[in-house]
C-alpha cells in the first residue's frame, strides 16, 4: 500500500502564480495569547487565494483514514478560511504566528486515487514548498 505524507497549508488555488498571490513580511516581535516571541512570520494572502479556497479532502480518498479525523480537520479549516473571508479589503494584514499550527499532517492512501487526484496533490505540495522557501529566506534582525 502506497501512502505518501501531505503537508496540507490551509488551502490552495489552482494555476496561481505563488510569488504575486503571497508576500511575507518580518517584523521584530509578537505576542500571542500570553508568550513573547521574538520574531513574526506575517502572510499576506491575496484575494485570488481567498476566492478560490478549497479543502483538500474533495480531492483525496478517505478509505483508510479515519473519518473523524479528516471531518475535525475539515471543520477546523472552514472556520479558518471563514476568517478570511469576512475580511472587508485586502489591505488589512491578517497576521499568522511562526509558531501558530497553520498546516495539517496526514497520510493518505494513494490506492484509489485517479490521476487527476495525484496532480491536484503534487500541486498542494509544491504550494506547501513555496511556503516553507518564502519563510527560510526571511531575515529577523
Amino acid at each position: 500500500m502506497k501512502k505518501i505524507l501531505i503537508i496540507i497549508i490551509l488551502f490552495f488555488t489552482s494555476g496561481c502564480n505563488f510569488s504575486n498571490d503571497i508576500e511575507v513580511v518580518c517584523t521584530k516581535s509578537n505576542t500571542v495569547s500570553g508568550f513573547t516571541h521574538s520574531k513574526k512570520i506575517t502572510l499576506i494572502f491575496s484575494e485570488n487565494i481567498i476566492k478560490n479556497v478549497t479543502f483538500v479532502e474533495n480531492y483525496i480518498s478517505t478509505s483508510n483514514t479515519n473519518y473523524d479525523t479528516i471531518k475535525s480537520a475539515k471543520e477546523s479549516f472552514e472556520g479558518f478560511i471563514k476568517n478570511y473571508k469576512d475580511i472587508k479589503t485586502f489591505n488589512e494584514i491578517k497576521k499568522l504566528d511562526e509558531q501558530q499550527e497553520y498546516y495539517y499532517e496526514y497520510s493518505f492512501d494513494f490506492t484509489n486515487m485517479d490521476n487527476d487526484d495525484i496532480k491536484k496533490i503534487n500541486m498542494v505540495r509544491e504550494y506547501n514548498k513555496q511556503i516553507l522557501k518564502l519563510k527560510e529566506e526571511m531575515i529577523c534582525e
